[in-house]
């Protein structure tokens, strides 16, 4: 993702270097992996790790109050929404099969479901995230517990 801002310098994604911005985006973006972090961990066990998911949900959702939005760093997409953007859609196409938790239209996670719709109203280039993410949610596959990786045969 860094490479685009260095091919394409006409349309920066990300704030200039050294600034308070450039700052708050690597805090963003730490953030991001914090949160892929406690889905991924809570997705893969047989143990309940919904709080520290949930905890990073609130993260999340706090940074994109604070950013007068609708996207990570204000009015327009930035590489920090990009960096979020493909485990978002797979959090909300797992965790309802998974782990019987819709994030999409939870009132706990407003912030987060107004995020994503501004995303989708990008449709040049979300398109082709938003078919796969889809999948499971079409299906309407019921909620189950996932079994830890050891367990599956």
């Amino acid at each position: 993702m860094y490479a685009l801002e260095e091919i394409f310098p006409q349309t920066p994604m990300l704030p200039p270097a050294g600034s308070a911005e450039a700052a708050r985006a690597r805090e963003l973006m730490a953030l991001e992996r914090t949160l892929f972090s406690a889905w991924f961990g809570w997705l893969r066990s047989a143990q309940d790790g919904s709080g520290r998911f949930e905890a990073a949900m609130e993260r999340v959702c706090a940074e994109l109050q604070r950013s007068g939005g609708p996207f990570f760093l204000g009015v327009e997409v930035s590489m920090v929404d990009l960096m979020f953007l493909p485990f978002a859609e797979r959090m909300c196409a797992s965790l309802p099969y998974y782990k019987g938790l819709r994030v999409r239209g939870d009132p706990r996670y407003a912030p987060f479901d107004r995020w994503l719709y501004a995303l989708e109203e990008q449709t040049a280039w979300y398109a082709g995230i938003k078919v796969r993410a889809r999948i499971s949610e079409r299906l309407r596959l019921p909620p189950r517990p996932a079994l830890p990786c050891a367990e599956r045969v």
